[in-house]
């Protein structure tokens, strides 16, 4: 589904008639809310005694609910609504932590202001994490962003990530996840600041914000790496929270599995400062979440990372198209993986999962399975030659056949030639678990997947290596694939992977492939 297509719809009347009664009838709750809230800023004279804010997974889960862009103090800001929505994402989706991701006061008293949410956010008794924006620390002259930060440390009781780090860039803290069971590390949340506009005046006139400075990104680096260390080497799955985009938001925007709203131009420093190759690199971020740009929400991936921005949380940029909000992340312990969704006073959206890149409802067709029964396990193939084929359908259709047999798998090949020449592979596909499957097709050049004759990848044409996905929803039992693949020159590469939410993308085995006999 392309990105134009909008994925968030006004519910129906009755509906909205229901929730704006459910509002009501809440309405004292929220009133008494707000009066515990500013009783806590009124009477608390300094921070109180700390207790224990490890977090840690429970049952196999750890949610994340993302705060972005509330803008309190200005004309449109609401408390009460912000109330409401923060108690209801706290009694309904129970985080583990909020991540508040800058522009929070802007305007006004901005003292009052974060009393009011800090009362709010401490009633919930959910640990929580402050990123600054660049609209920050400008509500109130004398009260500056280090100001700000240094209130929150002395009076934000669940707050975990205010410890000062001196010599670098803004305010920046990696946040372990531990273990249900044990103290080890599973996650780490990286609250990284992206600072506000540049101090050079010189770079100001080219860009019109700040960026992710090299000393964060080399922090960034030393913590991954002891993170890695401790892990037995392997990098420990993370995700980084911030408030202005990076500049590798602008490059999905047309993938077609790109899924929500792009209301407005994403709007990065013009200087790529290299954080999103490096975290590349580190291999351990999963996902990158932001705000900043109000009318978006969109998730999608780049290069097996996740960029996705929150719903902004404040009554600004209110709309029937996409009311505030926040973005829940779900992650599972053990496994690099996670969903994430958006939550409103209406209700829930769509879940997107990552690594697999599907959203709930993308398909809805099951293909049933074939009640035929294969025993012997291989593909059968056949080769052909044309030197002048550009693509695989003129390669089956005028190639000639050079020959037939049996194979284990698709990319177990025997006494081919080098270029010009095609496949065609038959073969009967057991799939042991109801659900929606992600195919990948890796290849140089050109190939298709065919699952019970549907087209479900097609990355064909003359390239170097290549690849390409597809979804289907398919029935536990065994179904027809067909793969055809064509090599033009200069090398010649085949792979084929898939995975569903609850597995990891593996090479499609041997043991799931079966002649049909």
């Amino acid at each position: 589904m392309p990105l134009s297509v909008v994925k968030c719809v006004t519910l129906p009347t009755e509906i909205t008639r229901f929730h704006t009664m459910k509002k009501l009838n809440h309405l004292l709750a929220w009133l008494i809310m707000l009066c515990c809230a500013a009783a806590f800023c009124a009477c608390s004279k300094e921070k109180a005694p700390e207790e224990s804010l490890d977090l840690r997974f429970h049952n196999g889960k750890f949610r994340i609910a993302q705060l972005t862009d509330i803008h309190w103090g200005d004309e449109t800001s609401d408390t009460v609504l912000n109330s409401m929505l923060i108690e209801t994402v706290a009694n309904e989706q129970k985080p583990d932590l909020f991540v508040l991701t800058g522009d929070i006061v802007t305007s006004g008293d901005a003292r009052k202001g974060w009393q009011r949410l800090l009362g709010i956010l401490e009633t919930t008794r959910i640990p929580y994490a402050v990123c600054m924006g660049n609209h920050d620390g400008e509500a109130q002259p004398g009260f500056p962003a280090d100001s700000v930060l240094a209130w929150l440390r002395r009076w934000g009781k669940h707050c975990i990530n205010l410890h000062p780090m001196p010599n670098i860039h803004g305010f920046n803290s990696a946040i372990p996840v531990l273990g249900e069971s044990d103290d080890s590390v599973r996650n780490v949340i990286y609250c990284i600041d992206s600072n506000s506009y540049p101090a050079d005046s010189a770079l100001l006139r080219y860009s019109d914000y700040d960026w992710i400075h090299p000393d964060q990104i080399e922090w960034y680096v030393e913590e991954s790496r002891k993170f890695a260390t401790a892990n037995g080497g392997k990098p420990v799955p993370s995700l980084a929270y911030f408030h202005i985009c990076v500049p590798e938001y602008a490059e999905i925007i047309k993938d077609p599995f790109t899924y929500g709203i792009h209301g407005e131009t994403c709007c990065p420093p013009s200087v790529n400062s290299g954080f999103f190759a490096r975290a590349f690199m580190q291999k351990d971020i999963m996902g990158m979440f932001v705000g900043h740009d109000h009318s978006n929400d969109f998730v999608g991936q780049r290069s097996g990372i996740c960029l996705a921005y929150g719903r902004q949380s404040g009554v600004m940029a209110n709309s029937p198209r996409a009311p505030m909000g926040t973005r829940i992340v779900e992650l599972t312990e053990g496994r690099r993986a996670f969903r994430t969704w958006i939550v409103t006073l209406q209700g829930e959206e769509p879940a997107y999962h990552y690594p697999m890149g599907y959203l709930d409802g993308q398909c809805r067709e099951v293909l049933p399975a074939t009640p035929f029964e294969p025993r012997k396990k291989g593909v059968a193939y056949t080769m052909y030659s044309d030197p002048d084929a550009k693509d695989v359908q003129t390669m089956l259709e005028r190639g000639v056949t050079l020959g037939h047999g049996t194979w284990s798998n698709v990319d177990r090949w025997a006494k081919v030639p080098e270029d010009h020449f095609g496949l065609a592979f038959q073969a009967m596909l057991r799939i042991d678990e109801a659900a929606p499957y992600r195919f990948t097709l890796i290849s140089d050049d050109g190939s298709k997947l065919y699952i019970d004759d549907q087209l479900i990848v097609d990355n064909d044409g003359s390239h170097s290596v290549c690849e390409r996905s597809g979804f289907v929803r398919l029935a536990k039992g065994f179904h027809r694939m067909r793969l055809e693949y064509f090599e033009d020159t200069m090398g010649s590469t085949l792979s084929l992977k898939y995975c569903t939410p609850n597995m990891d993308e593996r090479r499609v085995p041997d043991d799931v492939l079966f002649l049909a006999e």
